[in-house]
């Protein structure tokens, strides 16, 4: 690698290089120094660390060293950035894995120290309910006489002092257990959680450590930031609709819900949301050739009495061969928006910690105010329900990605439903969940099977329904209804449609699907009816 001269007033001085930064130590200091995570960048698979430094170092050549780094960092991803007021020369470095003994990492040391108090407490609580158990033991045995041989008499009065006697103490113990117990289940689950991570650090036996030597005109202070990706992070969005059925006005928040488990906290760092997708492949792929031939006739094999075993072993490996050599290699403060186009970095508003642990922890991006239009829609052949819906457009200038809406209808929780991806600027339907005030029925009124036909047999079938409608709302409503008749795919099957009772606003062919648009003013009573004929050869059966 190439010296490179750092400027002498703000010099940067950038390099890529193969390695990260946990803490950082100078071969010429006193004592290590320590850096310190100062921003995250986290991916729907991945996170981008940046880490900060300062390292004195004096003229003339020196090293320093960047040790710790995590075992799984994607090594080709790494950059440092050194600045300076000196002429600065980095001469080189030199890039080193390390296999750590088990528990040598500082996390999992941490971890065996709280897991260490929490068994002492544990062990503690354990002790004194043993001492209890010893107390219920003794009186027990006091109130059954023990192992006493003696045949003493006792009179009524004894009796009565030695029962308040006993049922006293027991009470008096389990009053006093009660909370023991309690203090004990709440520690199991956080030994569980600890337990939990030091397994899953004890598969991380390895780190990263690189040397760097520099060359400085004179002592100097430099300022490090190390950037590198790490894998084991990621985020998935979250959002929270608040729908105000009086004025049709929806609040949306906009959550990110963020995990790691990298072997490393994010501790008041500052925090950043990208809906960029790096695992892509971002390379435009080449189209190759497409040959059309004649298939050629595999020849047939020689009899084996008529075959003859080479004497002399080919020169070329077989393909088997080939593959056998081949194996072994309050306010809501929401997050700063940045947009380049093609993706979305929501920057958190205040530094965020985010511990290696797994956990899922929520933090705010943005929160975009909506309006539109209400109605409802049915489906009574599925189930005979009117759900409210809420035409929207995404007025916000980023799109919102896929995930799962807690949904608030006029202050109570609804339930939770499936988001797909809406680009900005775009149209969707919110449902806002079932109204039981409008009253849906869907009734079969004929289902009669018969034979016609006299030279040519054929079986039909005859199907009549009715759907029943009424608003029980004070205020009229607009309501979609949704129905089908059935699609042949056979010419030997044929469906004839039959009279709409109401017409509908549309029927779609290729699907079956029949459409109404109904206005319903309060108490109002609508009912559609409908049938179809279905007919097909004798003999034969329709699935």
């Amino acid at each position: 690698m190439g010296d490179q001269m750092c400027s002498q007033e703000h010099m940067h001085s950038r390099f890529w290089v193969c390695v990260g930064l946990y803490f950082l130590s100078s071969a010429f200091a006193d004592s290590a120094e320590t850096s310190k995570i100062t921003e995250v960048v986290v991916y729907g698979d991945r996170a981008r660390i940046s880490r900060e430094v300062t390292v004195n170092v004096p003229g003339g050549d020196s090293q320093f060293e960047l040790a710790g780094l995590p075992g799984d960092l994607d090594e080709n991803s790494v950059g440092i950035t050194v600045r300076s007021g000196s002429s600065v020369i980095i001469r080189g470095m030199d890039v080193q894995r390390e296999f750590l003994s088990e528990n040598a990492d500082a996390r999992s040391l941490d971890l065996l120290k709280q897991l260490d108090q929490l068994q002492n407490q544990k062990r503690a609580l354990q002790s004194q309910q043993g001492v209890f158990e010893d107390k219920r033991e003794f009186f027990r045995k006091l109130n059954t006489g023990g192992d006493r041989n003696d045949k003493q008499v006792f009179s009524a009065d004894e009796l009565k002092k030695l029962y308040d006697l006993y049922s006293g103490e027991l009470a008096a113990i389990a009053s006093a257990s009660l909370p023991l117990d309690a203090a004990d289940r709440k520690l199991n689950p956080e030994i569980e959680r600890i337990e939990k991570e030091l397994g899953q650090l004890s598969q991380k036996k390895e780190q990263h450590r690189v040397s760097v030597t520099v060359q400085s005109q004179s002592a100097a202070e430099l300022r490090i930031e190390l950037r590198y990706v790490v894998h084991n992070a990621w985020w998935l969005p979250v959002y929270e609709a608040r729908v105000d059925t009086s004025s049709g006005k929806v609040s949306l928040m906009y959550d990110a819900m963020i995990r790691q488990r990298t072997g490393e906290d994010w501790t008041k760092a500052r925090l950043t949301v990208s809906t960029a997708r790096p695992e892509q492949n971002n390379q435009l792929p080449e189209l190759e050739p497409k040959y059309l031939r004649f298939s050629q006739p595999v020849p047939a094999s020689p009899p084996r009495s008529m075959a003859f075993k080479s004497e002399k072993p080919s020169a070329t490996p077989t393909a088997k061969e080939e593959a056998t050599e081949q194996d072994n290699v309050a306010q809501i403060e929401s997050a700063q928006l940045e947009s380049n186009g093609l993706s979305v970095a929501y920057q958190v508003a205040v530094p965020a910690t985010i511990p290696s642990d797994g956990q899922a922890h929520r933090t705010n991006l943005t929160q975009i105010e909506l309006s539109g239009k209400l109605s409802y829609a049915t489906s009574p052949g599925l189930e005979p329900a009117a759900f409210l819906k809420e035409h929207l457009t995404n007025t916000g200038p980023d799109p919102l990605l896929p995930g799962k809406v807690n949904l608030f209808r006029d202050g109570d929780l609804i339930g939770s439903l499936p988001l797909p991806l809406i680009s900005a600027g775009a149209e969707f339907d919110l449902f806002c969940g079932r109204d039981d005030a409008v009253k849906i029925e869907h009734k079969e009124l004929v289902n009669r099977d018969a034979e016609i036909g006299i030279l040519s047999h054929r079986k039909q079938n005859q199907r009549k329904y009715q759907i029943a409608i009424q608003d029980f709302r004070k205020n009229p409503i607009k309501l979609t209804v949704y129905d089908q008749i059935p699609i042949s795919q056979d010419n030997d099957i044929t469906v004839t449609p039959g009279q709409y009772s109401l017409k509908p606003t549309g029927v779609d062919k290729d699907t079956g699907k029949i459409t109404w648009d109904l206005d319903l003013a309060p108490s109002e009573k609508k009912t559609i009816e409908f049938d179809y004929t279905v007919e097909w050869p004798a003999g034969k059966t329709i699935e």
